[in-house]
């Protein structure tokens, strides 16, 4: 095998050791993952957590592109110019591909929590009736980010009774809010 491996170009040495040493560090890196060894620091060393077109795992996953690309298109394309910028921005690419996989993974991964703070401003629908003029509390139900939330109201004005459309108008506490009539 390295008898095979030394009777090759130079530059068919170089792509193909590129290749094998970023498929390798790729292989470990993926297993490494499955138990939780998954981290990554950024060229700057700043460990970001938030993917990065500056890290190690970029640079291994366009090591990967690349090498593959030149060692495979070595004997098509001629020009080794030419099969390196064809490499190139086949190494780009799929580092672009892989971080814009990346981001839009971690868009997924969202706060669905409630805050009652985002309920200001929204219409809501009077569940148990609420008192006027502070005397008590009622209940509303409010539609917050597709979830509806119920949460205990109050008017300064008169009794809105159940099945009423209010505006949620003030934030009083995290469990209480004021409403007017819509």
């Amino acid at each position: 095998m390295i008898d095979f491996f030394e009777a090759l170009p130079y530059w068919h040495r170089i792509y193909w050791t590129i290749a094998i040493v970023a498929t390798i560090i790729f292989a470990i890196m993926t297993i490494l993952s499955f138990f939780g060894a998954d981290s990554d620091m950024d060229i700057d060393g700043d460990g970001d957590s938030g993917p990065s077109l500056f890290s190690f795992k970029s640079l291994v996953n366009f090591a990967l592109a690349y090498g593959w690309t030149a060692a495979l298109l070595y004997n098509t394309i001629e020009s080794t110019v030419i099969l390196n910028v064809i490499a190139l921005c086949v190494g780009i690419g799929f580092l672009l591909l892989v971080f814009g996989g990346l981001t839009l993974m971690l868009k997924l991964a969202k706060d669905g929590s409630f805050k009652i703070g985002q309920a200001l401003g929204k219409k809501a629908n009077v569940y148990l009736r609420i008192p006027g003029q502070k005397s008590a509390s009622g209940k509303i139900q409010v539609s917050v980010n597709g979830s509806v939330h119920e949460i205990d109201a109050w008017t300064e004005g008169e009794e809105l009774p159940t099945g009423a459309v209010c505006t949620v108008t003030q934030i009083i506490d995290k469990s209480n809010v004021m409403v007017e009539p819509a």
